[in-house]
């Protein structure tokens, strides 16, 4: 009726993995095609590397070129340890996914009760375990490349393994810590991850964690298609007590931009780092000169700014920057 189509799946299973390796494989032309909306009721959705989504109801709809309007709701499950002597049980795990159309942009919004089972399922990510996710973003536009900008949170999650994360802290002399990430994990009470996505490229200004034991910051850009990535940052031990210091001290003219080097997240005490080339094995490097060394004097001895990781224009510079 030249309204385009509608299709509705209903069932116990469906397999999205052949779907997903063809988007994995796309040459970046698209035509555009009918307009079509998608209603979804199944038990179990199969996605890349055997991982599974359950209970999935959803409506999608598609102008013929993006997807304009989605809702989402489904569960992942996780195996839990119980006390001594009873079998693992599985427990749901909630994610929740909205994207709306409004004034030629689109808002999306990402929930999810564990961060790590979500990440893992997508193949996104899977050395986090636990930890509530909220996601806010804006595409720009409505076209297929339309720039996005957003802002991620993660609370209460734990770290695990990590071997970028452990080389890193063994290279800025951080003792200790290393081994909590081969234990139960190193825990963090927020990340929070302001980007901006252009062109397949992801932007990171200032994202932070902290937690307990530990903080970090990091600026500079991801490349997914490259799999590269090449930013920079500092990470502070003790970053509980590095922020109770700095708040006490941040109010005093002197001492506040002495001691976080007017750097926002900035702890007392923390090293400067670099990271440049494969996401899974980058080339890392600190500056012993600023290692453990009050803020404002990190900034004499800041590691000068890497190379880009491929052709592509991925060198991270801060717009709020005129030079």
């Amino acid at each position: 009726d030249g309204k385009g189509w509608y299709i509705e799946l209903r069932g116990p299973k469906l397999d999205l993995t052949a779907l997903l390796e063809q988007q994995e494989t796309n040459d970046r032309k698209y035509v555009r095609g009918p307009p079509m909306e998608i209603g979804i009721k199944v038990d179990r959705v199969k996605l890349s590397l055997g991982q599974y989504l359950r209970g999935v109801e959803a409506n999608l709809k598609n102008d013929g070129l993006v997807w304009s309007d989605i809702i989402l709701k489904c569960f992942v499950e996780k195996k839990l340890t119980q006390k001594t002597g009873l079998s693992p049980v599985n427990v749901k795990k909630n994610l929740e996914v909205t994207l709306t159309p409004k004034n030629g942009k689109r808002n999306l919004s990402v929930k999810a009760s564990d961060a790590g089972a979500i990440l893992k399922a997508f193949g996104f990510y899977k050395d986090i375990v636990g930890g509530k996710l909220m996601l806010e973003a804006t595409f720009e536009d409505m076209s297929v490349d339309a720039k996005i900008l957003g802002s991620a949170k993660v609370h209460n999650f734990r770290l695990v393994n990590a071997p970028v994360m452990a080389r890193l802290l063994g290279l800025a002399s951080i003792r200790g810590i290393p081994d909590e990430l081969t234990g139960p994990g190193l825990a963090f009470q927020e990340l929070d991850i302001p980007f901006t996505l252009e062109n397949g490229i992801i932007h990171l200004k200032n994202a932070k964690a902290s937690g307990l034991s530990l903080g970090i910051t990091a600026s500079g850009v991801l490349d997914w298609e490259a799999e590269t990535l090449n930013i920079k940052g500092s990470v502070a031990p003790l970053d509980r007590i590095n922020s109770l210091l700095g708040r006490a001290l941040r109010g005093v003219p002197l001492f506040g931009d002495l001691f976080s080097g007017g750097e926002k997240g900035g702890g007392l005490f923390a090293a400067e780092y670099s990271m440049f080339g494969p996401i899974d094995d980058p080339e890392i490097k600190t500056n012993p000169l600023t290692a453990l060394t009050p803020g404002i004097f990190r900034k004499i001895f800041q590691i000068l700014p890497g190379k880009t990781t491929n052709g592509r224009a991925t060198e991270w510079h801060d717009p709020d920057d005129p030079n």
